[in-house]
């Protein structure tokens, strides 16, 4: 007998950049284990930064089509999942659907930037979709494939509080890396409850957001896969990863340190990262 297949649809307020890319790593992660849908409140075009995003990662969501809310308003749901705030607030209810979630990413199609800029946040909002996603299917028991079997080594930076030391290290090299061939998450022992503010001051000097980041906590479960763990002051409470590499970067934590310092903090895992990245020959292209 065919196991049922989780049915999952995605809800942004255009179908154009989020929600389709939720869409099209869904598929990819589970191997065709999720039936997966998308559709926006006031739907409109793909944005082509949105396909240039993904394909960067191997998946081609060109041929998608925008489609509103009406025709899916009776369709029966596991997960019905709204990925922005705005539609968050106009969603129907689904009073068929076993689970309806919120979550809340930055529009990347609202940056006001050149092209390559504005490729940059379609980047890092397709990177936080595919973290929360990875997170919320491991919690669901939903069957993933392996990174490596999506085409990508997974990198897990890791330190206490995954405020401070192990977000800009992701957030570096999910800049830095080849999509194609590496993706970095962040998670702490003890996470905290948001990112501390100067350190969200020194990214954004340095061209990332991370206002919206949200510290995660680090499990043997998030682990499992990892092709390498670097662990920035979590000692023995960092968990053993079979397999995995392993790393230790000894970082003074930036919370409450003077803004100099937090930027000279900033700037060592930057370059560390950057010599990772050489080492494994994961550079990105160009």
């Amino acid at each position: 007998m065919t196991e049922r297949r989780v049915k999952m649809s995605f809800i942004c307020t255009g179908n154009s950049a989020r929600s389709q890319m939720a869409e099209g790593l869904t598929r990819a992660m589970s191997d065709g284990q999720v039936e997966c849908y998308s559709a926006g409140t006031e739907p409109k075009p793909i944005h082509p930064l949105a396909i240039r995003a993904m394909a960067e990662v191997g998946l081609d969501i060109s041929k998608n089509v925008s489609k509103g809310l009406a025709q899916f308003l009776d369709e029966d749901f596991d997960y019905v999942i709204s990925v922005c705030a705005r539609a968050a607030e106009t969603c129907p209810t689904w009073p068929r659907s076993r689970e309806q979630i919120r979550w809340h990413f930055d529009d990347p199609g609202e940056a006001a930037a050149p092209e390559e800029d504005r490729l940059r946040v379609f980047r890092r909002v397709r990177n936080e979709i595919q973290q929360r996603l990875s997170l919320m299917m491991l919690a669901a028991k939903i069957p993933m494939k392996a990174e490596g079997e999506q085409g990508m080594n997974r990198v897990i930076f890791a330190c206490v509080h995954n405020a401070g030391r192990s977000q800009m290290a992701a957030a570096f090299f999910n800049t830095m890396a080849d999509p194609q061939k590496a993706h970095a998450v962040s998670a702490g022992t003890h996470p905290g409850d948001r990112v501390h503010p100067e350190v969200v001051t020194v990214m954004r000097e340095a061209g990332i957001d991370l206002a919206n980041a949200r510290p995660q906590r680090l499990t043997a479960e998030l682990a499992k896969g990892t092709h390498t763990l670097v662990t920035m002051g979590c000692g023995d409470e960092c968990p053993v990863v079979p397999g995995a590499k392993r790393d230790d970067w000894p970082l003074t934590d930036p919370k409450g340190k003077p803004i100099e310092e937090v930027r000279r903090i900033r700037d060592e895992i930057r370059e560390r990262v950057g010599k990772m990245i050489s080492a494994e020959e994961w550079k990105r292209a160009g």
